[in-house]
C-alpha cells in the first residue's frame, strides 16, 4: 500500500510539473512578432501590432499612433484580433496606394479631416492635418484614411485667447483628444 501511495504522489507531482511547464510554454508563445492584436486601455480595446514577446509580457505598437505609445502589456490587457479581410470591395473608399503629397481625408472620433500624405509604408500612412500644427501629424491605418473628396470634411477653426501678458494668440480648435487619457 505504501508503494502505491508513493507512486501516486510521484505521478501527481509529475503531472503538476508538466502542467506548469506546458502552461508556461503556451503562455510565452501566446503572441509573436507581427501578430495583430487588440490592447485594453482604460476600458477601450485598441488595434495594435506585436513587436516582441517575453514570458507573459508582450511589447506592442498601437496601430495609427506614434511609437512613443509603444508599451509592454500583460495577458490581462491583450487579445488576438480578427484577421482583416484580404480583399477590398470595389466600392470601398480605402486605398493602399497613397503617395507623398496626396490629398486625403482622415477619420478621427467620427469626423473626417482634410490631410496631406507625408509618407506611406505598407498599410500605414503618415499624414499632416491640413490647417493644423505639425504636432498633430500621425501614422494612420487603412481603416482611418480615404481619398479626398468622398464627403464633406471638418474645416479648421481657431479660438483667440489673450495671454497674461496681453498678447492675443490663435489656438486651433481641433477635436483630436489623446485617446489614452
Amino acid at each position: 500500500m505504501g508503494k502505491r501511495r508513493d507512486l501516486s504522489s510521484r505521478l501527481f507531482v509529475l503531472l503538476l510539473t508538466l502542467t506548469l511547464v506546458l502552461g508556461f510554454v503556451v503562455v510565452s508563445e501566446a503572441f509573436i512578432k507581427g501578430d495583430k492584436v487588440e490592447v485594453l486601455w482604460k476600458g477601450t480595446w485598441y488595434a495594435a501590432t506585436v513587436l516582441k514577446a517575453k514570458g507573459e509580457l508582450t511589447y506592442i505598437h498601437y496601430d495609427g499612433y506614434s511609437k512613443s505609445w509603444d508599451e509592454w502589456v500583460g495577458l490581462d490587457r491583450i487579445r488576438g484580433s480578427e484577421p482583416a479581410e484580404t480583399t477590398t470591395p470595389a466600392s470601398s473608399n480605402v486605398s493602399s496606394s497613397f503617395i507623398k503629397g496626396d490629398k486625403v481625408e482622415v477619420l478621427w472620433k467620427g469626423t473626417w479631416y482634410a490631410a496631406t500624405v507625408l509618407k506611406a509604408q505598407g498599410d500605414q500612412t503618415y499624414i499632416h492635418y491640413d490647417g493644423y500644427n505639425k504636432s498633430w501629424d500621425e501614422w494612420v491605418g487603412l481603416d482611418r484614411i480615404r481619398s479626398y473628396g468622398q464627403a464633406p470634411v471638418a474645416e479648421p477653426t481657431t479660438t483667440t485667447t489673450t495671454t497674461t501678458s496681453g498678447v492675443n494668440i490663435n489656438i486651433p480648435d481641433i477635436n483630436i483628444p489623446n485617446p489614452f487619457k
